[in-house]
């Protein structure tokens, strides 16, 4: 096992809170691990309107403990029936730990787009967009893009693959080093899965993907219309992303929805459904 799982494990065993310090050193040795580091130069924390956020230009990581913390708080009776201190060290640190595995998948993202991880791929396009948007955020955007990213903020292609592969994520860490409940599980089992659905639509011509709503509320639908989506991208590649998918693979995602309690392992159901 590397040594960032190790050192989740003990942190978690602890029942300790996750503090700047604990935290700062997590992030740094997941990001030496999965090869970011060149992607993150500075790790901060501070007062934000949010969790936390990476900025793409700046390779910048700002994070608000204080954010999550009364998040957690707030949401501690969905999570839990023990309402009690240890529970909510539990949630927060539960949370700490999805925080900073969005914030890496934005890092990743980054990554991705200079490198040129997907090349002459439809994924290629839609992360080089998020990260031009990314990187105009937050004051550079224009009226329209702040009314976007305020109120459709999961249905931005970048945040819905950033929150969809961090929970799977989440989730895998969770089964591999034993730290999730079987109702810890179905809790995120069932968030996974509402994340998933969230913005494919039925309708007349068959399902309306995120990936085309998003298109179409940034007024940029004729560039989606030029997009060419290849079939040979795995499920979870292709749901992250928001792409198309047929009306059966859509079923299949409300059946797990309804059977999330007792779904040990959601990716390996998603990537052979």
């Amino acid at each position: 096992m590397c040594d960032y799982k190790n050192y989740i494990y003990d942190y978690l065993l602890s029942g300790k809170e996750f503090d700047e310090k604990s935290l700062k050193y997590l992030i740094e040795m997941i990001a030496s691990s999965e090869y970011l580091s060149d992607y993150l130069k500075n790790i901060q924390f501070g007062s934000l309107k949010s969790c936390a956020i990476y900025f793409p230009s700046y390779r910048n990581l700002i994070i608000d403990l204080r954010n999550i913390k009364f998040g957690s708080f707030n949401l501690l009776p969905s999570f839990s029936s023990n309402l009690n201190r240890m529970e909510l060290i539990r949630f927060f640190n539960f949370n700490c730990l999805c925080t900073i595995l969005h914030e890496l998948e934005h890092v990743k993202q980054k990554k991705d787009s200079i490198e040129r991880t997907y090349a002459d791929s439809v994924i290629q396009n839609l992360i080089d967009e998020g990260i031009e948007f990314g990187s105009r955020l937050p004051n550079d955007i224009s009226w329209r893009e702040k009314i976007l990213y305020s109120i459709f903020y999961n249905q931005v292609l970048f945040e819905r693959d950033a929150e969809i592969k961090s929970l799977f994520t989440f989730i895998d860490l969770g089964l591999e080093l034993s730290f999730l409940s079987i109702n810890d599980l179905s809790f995120y089992n069932n968030n996974l899965l509402k994340m998933c659905l969230s913005n494919y639509k039925k309708s007349t011509n068959g399902i309306i993907s995120p990936s085309e709503f998003y298109y179409h509320k940034r007024g940029k639908f004729n560039e989606f219309l030029l997009l060419k989506f290849e079939s040979n991208k795995d499920n979870v590649e292709t749901i992250s992303w928001g792409l198309p998918i047929d009306l059966a693979s859509y079923e299949k995602l409300k059946e797990f929805r309804k059977e999330s309690s007792s779904i040990k392992n959601v990716k390996k159901k998603i990537l052979t459904m």
